[in-house]
């Protein structure tokens, strides 16, 4: 996993987990509303089975929450 990956993976569980896309902009669950230019880095982790999408939601999966436990959440930027 990239550190970019890393990054956006954590953000996404400090967020609650749970988001919807809207064009290009990423609305989660504590009603943050973000439109990230690294949204690619998203998609990747939705690749790799960190993130899931269902019913138009992208969630946290236990892998991705497994991978969370495994990194250094001080050194990680929000």
């Amino acid at each position: 996993m990239t550190p970019a990956q890393e990054n956006r993976l954590y953000w996404f569980a400090r967020h609650g987990g749970r988001g919807r896309l809207d064009h290009s902009s990423l609305i989660m669950e504590d009603k943050t509303v973000v439109n990230w230019p690294g949204l690619l880095a998203v998609m990747h982790l939705v690749a790799m089975g960190a993130i899931a999408g269902d019913q138009g939601y992208l969630s946290l999966t236990d892998y991705g929450r497994r991978l969370l436990e495994g990194a250094d959440a001080s050194e990680l930027p929000l």
